[in-house]
């Protein structure tokens, strides 16, 4: 996760490969991984959450415009 380069304070969970129920109570999603926040919401992680927490751009957002659809491309694959 971005969290942690971030300097985001996060705690890991594994969940065995076989679980489909628990991916399921808090999203409504079997898609991995998962944030749940501390006022007990989840949303399943994408790069729009990380965006959303990186507002100085520390991870070099401001790059992804010239190489998004090149990025999209391989994260459809």
């Amino acid at each position: 996760m971005g969290f942690g380069f971030l300097g985001i304070q996060y705690e890991s969970v594994v969940t065995s490969y076989d679980d489909e129920k628990t991916p399921l109570k808090l999203t409504g999603k079997k898609m991995l991984p998962i944030v749940e926040y501390d006022n007990g919401s989840a949303q399943n992680e994408s790069l729009d959450i990380i965006k959303a927490q990186d507002p100085n751009s520390v991870l070099g957002w401001d790059q992804l415009s010239l190489h998004e659809e090149q990025l999209n491309t391989l994260l459809d694959k």
